[in-house]
């Protein structure tokens, strides 16, 4: 049904033109959802049942998948949810954009030095940096979202 959904927001040229600025990542992977519309999309499915079902489900299969997984863990209020959100999602990040749009906004007020980690340039060194550092010391094995 969620798959469904994303497809409804499909674009076939904005895909087609997005392919090109990814060529690691196959057009086939690629749905073609303008990220306001998605950033939007995750706003409200953040506070849909379904929600944490979809971030306990790992890989995805489309870039847009994994896109809506990073807004998600954004919007995650709990610094050790999020960390523990974060840390799983990493190995899944394939591509410079999907990494350089994720910028959880509860990392802001916890880095330890107090700069500033997430740029408009990003990088997936960064976000593994970033959790190495502030990861919680006490450990999870099943996170609860705060909406």
């Amino acid at each position: 049904m969620l798959k469904s959904e994303l497809f409804k927001m499909q674009d076939l040229k904005y895909r087609d033109f997005h392919a090109k600025l990814m060529p690691t990542v196959c057009k086939d992977k690629i749905i073609g959802i303008r990220v306001p519309q998605l950033r939007k999309y995750a706003k409200e499915f953040f506070k849909d049942d379904r929600c944490h079902e979809f971030l306990n489900i790992i890989p995805h299969t489309y870039y847009e998948e994994n896109n809506l997984h990073a807004f998600l863990i954004e919007q995650i209020s709990d610094f050790t949810a999020c960390i523990f959100e974060t840390e799983r999602f990493l190995p899944c990040i394939d591509n410079w954009a999907t990494c350089d749009m994720m910028r959880p906004k509860i990392f802001k007020s916890h880095t330890k030095t107090g700069a500033m980690i997430f740029t408009n340039h990003s990088t997936f060194e960064m976000l593994e940096i970033f959790v190495s550092e502030n990861k919680p010391q006490k450990s999870h094995t099943q996170t609860t979202i705060s909406h």
